[in-house]
This record gives C-alpha cells, structure tokens and sequence, in this order.
C-alpha cells in the first residue's frame, strides 16, 4: 500500500488532479466490482432474483460507502481481497483463495486472523496444502521489508494497537470512569489491561471458531464472517475503517443482515464522521477527542448487534450446518438465508 499511495501522489502530480481524488476513486471502483462478486455468490447459491436484491443492498451499503468514498483509508481493498478468498475456498479453487487472502493481508494484517478458521475447513490435506502454497507467496513483498527494517516492522505492524475508543468493552471501561471514588480505580485498571492484552481474547475466540469451523468440515461463508465479527467485537483499539471488513462478507451470506450492519454501522461511523467535521468543502473529519455522543449510543448498539451475531452463527446445530446444501448438484455447501 506504501507503493500504491507513492504511485497515486505521481499521478496526482503528473496530471494535475487531486490527490484524495484519484487516491480513492480506486475503492469506489472495487466496491463495484464487489457488488458484481456478491451478485455471483448470491446467483450461484439462491438464484438471480436473490442475487439482485443482495447487489442492490450491497450497493446501498452505507459503511461501505462511507470507508470506501470519504474515510480515506485502504480497507475496502483487504475487505474485498478476503470476501474473495472465501468465495474460492468454497468452490474449491484453493491456491487462488490463499493468493487472495495474502493479498488482502498485504493491505492489512487483520486477515492473518482468517487463517485458522480457513484452514480448519479442509478435510484434505492435499488441497490445504495448496491453499498454503498460495498464502506463501503474499510472504514475497514482506521480504525486503523484514530485510531493512525488522525491529521497524515488529513496533509498528505486529505489535500495533489502534485508538483508544469508545467502542465495546473498552466503551463500558471508559464511560465507568465516571462512576465515582469505587469504580474509577476499577474500571481505569480494567481499560489499561484490557488495551494491552485485548488481542489475547481475540485469538481465544479465533480458536473456539476454527474448533467450529472443523466441525463444519467445509468452507462456509458462515465461518468467514465469523473472523471479523470476533475481531470487531474483542478489539481493544478501534477505527471507523475497521467496520468495512464484514461488510461483504456479511452481504454475500445474508443481504437482510448485511444491509441491517451496513446501515447501523454507517450510522455510527456517519455520525461520527460529521462529529468531527471541519466545516469546510470537500469534506474532511479531523479527529481531534474520542468519539462523542450520540455516535457514542449506536456504536454501542452496533457492538451488541456484532455480539448476537457471533452468538446466533456459532449456536448454529452442526448437524444441521452440515446437511445444508444450498448448490444442488454441485455439492458445495454453506449456511445462507
């Protein structure tokens, strides 16, 4: 991403357009062709009239439009980079979803989450094989990196923490501060360790879902949402661009429910955007304290949202699950709406 900004600012210079124009102009365009994937998935798994009403959703997707039109940020490319690889997984192009999914690690380091889930749906160790064979080639740009800057790299990637928010449990830390002389203490400890050591939760709750996903026996979009969902609800720091990351996904495997996330989520982030709102044209939200009220409230609601998902997918009867199929003939299955 470093060499794309690097690319956008020369031709930015070069043809005399806007940085922030041609910088984004890119997401816009992989957004769409987003909406083209999900139509496919969804034309595959319930047919075309479905898979129109799932486009037109994804295509009203409010945080999708909001991360990928106005934040700024690159996020719409590692969201679209692991929707892809899902979708290869279960139609068993293996070496193509892992060089998707290192694509999309290549953007950000957050799919490195996905792996484990991913993985535990093989039953094959022949076709897991290829699908790591595929993951190991997004380790080739890393190279040079690792070469010239480890200790750069360890500070600043591996061991990164986002901000300080007002967003799930650290919203509840946070806001308990106020709570006078007894639970000041108690809530400021509690947000202190939980920054530090949030992540620990995220990869427990990653390995109960591989522990799931295994039971599952297959590829599912399902167990692919499942990934961002546990990350958006256990991370410690926050960003409005995290949001992006299952709104795909969650689009692919029920619209109903990804147009419910893309609006609240928007909301959220929406409000949050114009919170901090400059006043000027074009538009620019410069972040100056954590989030206010009441982006505040639908944040909270978003999280609560995020958790009843995680609880509602996961309580799924894998007998159930794994008797679902939704190809017909093909024998490719997964849990849709």
């Amino acid at each position: 991403m470093g060499y794309y900004a690097a690319s956008i600012l020369h031709l930015s210079q070069a043809w005399g357009i806007d940085f922030y124009i041609l910088f984004k102009l890119p997401m816009v365009m992989v957004d769409g062709a987003l909406t083209c994937l999900i139509f496919v998935i969804r034309t595959k798994t319930k047919g075309s009239r479905d898979a129109m009403f799932a486009a037109a959703f994804y295509a009203l997707n409010l945080t999708a439009i909001l991360v990928s039109a106005y934040h700024g940020n690159t996020d719409t490319f590692c969201a679209a980079g692991w929707l892809l690889s899902a979708w290869l997984l279960m139609i068993s192009h293996d070496f193509s979803a892992g060089l998707a999914l290192a694509a999309a690690i290549n953007v950000k380091l957050i799919p490195v989450l996905a792996i484990p889930v991913m993985l535990a749906g093989y039953t094959q160790r022949r076709r897991a094989i290829r699908f790591v064979a595929g993951l190991s080639c997004g380790v080739i740009p890393f190279v040079p990196v690792l070469w010239s800057a480890f200790d750069g790299f360890i500070s600043n990637a591996l061991k990164y923490n986002s901000v300080l928010e007002f967003w799930g449990f650290e919203l509840l830390a946070l806001q308990s501060m106020e709570g006078g002389l007894v639970l000041r203490p108690i809530a400021t400890k509690f947000s202190l360790f939980y920054y530090e050591n949030g992540r620990y939760m995220i990869f427990i709750t990653i390995g109960a879902a591989a522990i799931w996903a295994r039971y599952l026996s297959r590829h599912t979009l399902a167990s692919a949402v499942m990934v961002p969902a546990i990350f958006l609800v256990f991370t410690p720091g926050w960003g409005a661009q995290y949001m992006i990351y299952m709104a795909p996904l969650l689009a692919a495997w029920q619209p109903t429910e990804g147009l419910r996330y893309g609006s609240l989520a928007g909301l959220f982030i929406g409000l949050t955007y114009l919170s901090f709102w400059t006043g000027g044209i074009p538009a620019f939200s410069f972040f100056i304290t954590r989030v206010p009220m009441p982006a505040q409230l639908i944040g909270f609601l978003t999280w609560l949202y995020l958790i009843q998902l995680v609880w509602k997918t996961m309580s799924i009867p894998l007998r159930e699950a794994s008797s679902r199929r939704i190809y017909g003939k093909t024998g490719v299955g997964t849990e849709c709406d």
